[in-house]
């Protein structure tokens, strides 16, 4: 599962809860500026070429923006880009979370190296 794919299934996620708990405006924070300019911008345009690029490629993502797109149909949503270690609450636990979920180490985050580390001597041993 790729890092990108987390930007998109949280997202999808932030939606669902929201409209289960009756909510009609939605401001949504991502650090995935690919994202937000995907559901906001360019999508139209991929749609009219078949859900090619302007360079006449394959998009990315496209299961994953199709998804998207019908959850957040029926549901205002303001896009908020907010950079990784910016101070805003919650977003750098995210990142951290979401690198955890994806696989990948965190340079700060020494916990997942030494779990790795003990479930292979584990493993060597059985």
């Amino acid at each position: 599962m790729s890092f990108c794919l987390f930007h998109f299934q949280a997202a999808v996620r932030a939606v669902q809860i929201a409209k289960t708990r009756g909510v009609k405006n939605l401001i949504l924070y991502t650090d995935s500026q690919y994202l937000i300019n995907g559901i906001t911008k360019w999508i139209g345009g991929w749609k009219k070429r078949e859900w090619k690029t302007s360079a006449g490629e394959p998009v990315k993502n496209k299961e994953d923006f199709e998804a998207l797109e019908m959850e957040i149909s029926d549901i205002s949503i303001k896009w908020i880009h907010a950079k990784c270690k910016s101070g805003i609450d919650g977003c750098d636990q995210a990142d951290k979370l979401a690198k955890k979920g994806a696989g990948l180490k965190d340079k700060g985050d020494k916990s997942q190296e030494v779990k790795h580390k003990e479930n292979e001597a584990k493993n060597n041993n059985e």
